[in-house]
């Protein structure tokens, strides 16, 4: 039978379903092909300190018309579109700073836009450091001890640290010591040990911090262990008595913890018999016993000549006088 068309009526769906002319063309439907491909995106610097800067973007792609680079952060550049038929884009922007205290992420995000609505997207992070650690305070309490030595506490409050290590110059049992401070408080008790003279010991205590933001920041507290008392066991001046044509008299001291000992002189009679009229001050002295020449110039009065000789030792722990005051008498002259 021969079937005629009617006009106006519905043509009837066969074995293909829709005829030829409903199914869009193979040009009107995106495929894989046509679809933006990111192989790249890149930033450099990908970390800056904590005062920003410029970094440099570099993409490339296929398959795009328009690439746009945005950010939720404000900065300079940025949002930027432009063409990236060409397969690659580089652009620069300035990525502002941050004064807080820990890493912060900047996002940057890249959409490469093609024909009928396909899109690529790809982001990275420039990471901005925070400031430098820093040493707000550093002390020692007490900051001197007696010479038996003793217990030490060190504190210090810090910024934007994570790490905190206690050093000493000379070296102490215990230290050097790295210790957690991200809470910006720090803490150390360490044991000094006892002098064994007159002299004090400084002990040289460094604090140096470390954080996101690099380091090393430093700091320095001193503790002295004061030196012992000094001693003079024995003051004596040989000879006792000289001719009116002078001569010498050795002045001889026993000390311990001793670091300077100093000689005066009081005289009665016509004139001053010490020839260079003055004696020593502050001549190093430590331990053992020391000697002095002292000359007299010749007694011309007619009445005799007495000096009386003193000593004064010292130390950082104090300072003592020698007992007894030796005599030496000169005859007259006359």
């Amino acid at each position: 039978m021969v079937q005629v068309a009617v006009p106006g009526a519905p043509a009837r769906a066969g074995a293909q379903g829709r005829s030829s002319a409903e199914r869009p063309s193979s040009a009107e439907r995106p495929s894989s092909a046509e679809r933006p491909v990111i192989s790249k995106f890149s930033a450099t610097p990908s970390q800056l300190d904590y005062r920003g800067g410029k970094v440099r973007l570099v993409a490339r792609t296929r398959g795009a018309a328009r690439c746009e680079v945005t950010s939720t952060v404000k900065m300079a550049g940025v949002p930027s579109r432009l063409s990236c038929r060409q397969g690659h884009i580089a652009i620069t922007v300035r990525v502002p700073g941050d004064a807080g205290a820990g890493v912060r992420s900047i996002p940057l995000r890249l959409k490469a836009s093609g024909g009928h609505g396909a899109y690529a997207e790809r982001v990275l992070y420039v990471h901005v450091l925070p400031r430098p650690p820093a040493v707000a305070s550093f002390s020692s309490s007490p900051s001197s001890l007696p010479p038996s030595g003793g217990a030490v506490t060190l504190t210090a409050r810090v910024l934007r640290a994570l790490r905190c290590v206690i050093s000493a110059s000379p070296e102490i049992a215990g230290l050097p010591v790295s210790l957690p401070c991200a809470d910006g408080k720090v803490a150390k008790v360490v044991a000094l040990p006892p002098v064994s003279g007159g002299q004090s010991r400084a002990t040289y205590f460094a604090l140096s911090v470390a954080g996101l933001g690099g380091g090393a920041s430093s700091a320095e507290a001193v503790v002295y262990v004061r030196g012992l008392a000094p001693t003079a066991a024995s003051f004596t001046a040989t000879p006792s008595s000289l001719p009116a044509t002078g001569g010498s008299v050795t002045l001889s001291i026993a000390v311990t913890n001793a670091s300077q000992c100093s000689f005066g002189y009081s005289w009665s009679g016509p004139s001053d018999p010490i020839a260079k009229g003055a004696l020593p001050a502050n001549i190093p002295c430590s331990k053992g016993t020391y000697t002095y020449k002292v000359d007299f110039a010749p007694d011309l009065g007619s009445l005799p000549a007495e000096v009386s000789f003193q000593a004064i030792v010292i130390s950082d722990g104090g300072e003592v006088s020698a007992s007894g005051q030796p005599s030496v008498v000169e005859a007259a002259g006359a």
